[in-house]
């Protein structure tokens, strides 16, 4: 719970509980109390902004403030003390902490490296590909990608919102997850610490990339502290939505793509389902390859970029968490640009055959929690 909120809840939770003290001390200090309360309201308001979990907070401030600015003295001090008052306010105050609780703004750890973070959003059409997962036989796989990087201290620019266009992708978000559509709006309230179109750092020489992929329904954005945190310490980290696997891309001229569930659906075979996801593999490889392709012409001295001459491509590395994971598996092994690669609970089965015959030469690294996927995707890691 940020700051204000959790003062603005201490001094409700002052006069919910006002029974358990005697009524003459309490009425001493109220005024001054709703008072200071009605300061931290405001200031709420206008530095952490409203929310819609804080509504019962408010409405039940308001009618503090109501009862101790106009209610008379006399009334007042009709006022005893009561347990039974008392365990009744008690409970009216967990029920209003309850929806900031359950749905907090979420706080990034700042990064830990000496560099600031500066990030720079990027629209990509590949002429070359047509997009599979549309009946439009015109339709070019289109990508959007999001560069994280270190930037030069003190750059004057905003802070990039964690999820951009949220009232588009929240919906989406809230639904994958049963909820209601409003009830991630809130998200747009998670400070970043990333300066969108900062300078990149003025340090000499280039810097390490590293490529990531989302999983399965996941975002380009669902790490977002640790591209911070690699930024920081030197890394340019490039993130990639894949279309129809991401929750939902928002391009630049609003049109949205959802997820397509259907690709790989329960209710196909387990072999129709390892076919799709193979194919599925085999588009976010081409992906990754193409963005990787751009970013050489982005390092190109004619390419007026920001990034011109500042990107070691001697020194990539793959990483992606879930199906994100095994395409970095299989886009190591496919594209010997790769040096390195990182699979974070990383779902195997789609990688080609051809990937486990002859094996990645690269060192990788796995990491997966103990309970992940099947029995079959974890005899794949032996």
């Amino acid at each position: 719970m940020r700051p204000l909120e959790s003062a603005l809840f201490v001094i409700i939770g002052f006069y919910l509980l006002r029974p358990f003290v005697k009524w003459q001390r309490f009425f001493k200090v109220s005024e001054s109390l709703v008072t200071i309360g009605l300061a931290i309201w405001i200031a709420h308001l206008l530095i952490e902004k409203y929310r819609w979990q804080m509504v019962p907070a408010y409405i039940t401030f308001g009618l503090i403030l109501l009862n101790v600015m106009v209610g008379s003295r006399k009334i007042q001090k009709k006022f005893r003390s009561s347990v039974l008052k008392g365990i009744l306010g008690m409970l009216l105050l967990i029920l209003i902490l309850l929806p900031s609780m359950v749905f907090p703004v979420p706080k990034l750890q700042e990064p830990s490296g000496d560099f600031e973070v500066g990030t720079k959003y990027i629209y990509l059409k590949d002429g070359s590909r047509e997009e599979t997962y549309t009946l439009d036989p015109t339709d070019k796989r289109e990508l959007n990608v999001q560069i994280w990087y270190p930037a030069q201290t003190g750059s004057e620019r905003p802070l990039s919102p964690y999820l951009s266009n949220l009232e588009l992708t929240g919906p989406a978000f809230a639904e994958f997850l049963g909820l209601p559509a409003f009830v991630l709006n809130h998200v747009n309230l998670v400070k970043t610490h990333s300066l969108v179109d900062a300078p990149v750092a003025s340090a000499a020489g280039s810097f390490p990339v590293v490529i990531f992929s989302h999983g399965w329904g996941g975002t380009r954005t669902q790490s977002t502290f640790l591209m911070e945190e690699l930024a920081s310490h030197g890394y340019v980290v490039v993130a990639i939505d894949h279309p129809y696997g991401a929750l939902v891309t928002v391009y630049p001229d609003g049109k949205v793509v959802l997820q397509k569930k259907e690709i790989i659906a329960d209710t196909d075979s387990d072999q129709i389902n390892a076919n799709s996801a193979k194919e599925l593999l085999s588009t976010w490889t081409a992906d990754v390859r193409y963005v990787l392709d751009q970013l050489e012409q982005m390092n190109s001295s004619s390419s007026g970029s920001i990034f011109t001459n500042r990107l070691d491509l001697k020194t990539v590395g793959f990483f992606g968490h879930s199906t994100g994971g095994g395409n970095a598996v299989q886009s190591c092994w496919a594209d010997s640009r790769c040096v390195a690669g990182l699979a974070m609970d990383a779902w195997l089965i789609p990688v080609s055959d051809e990937v486990f015959e002859s094996q990645v030469d690269q060192p990788f690294m796995f990491l997966w929690s103990e309970d992940w996927s099947s029995e079959e995707n974890k005899a794949l890691f032996s």
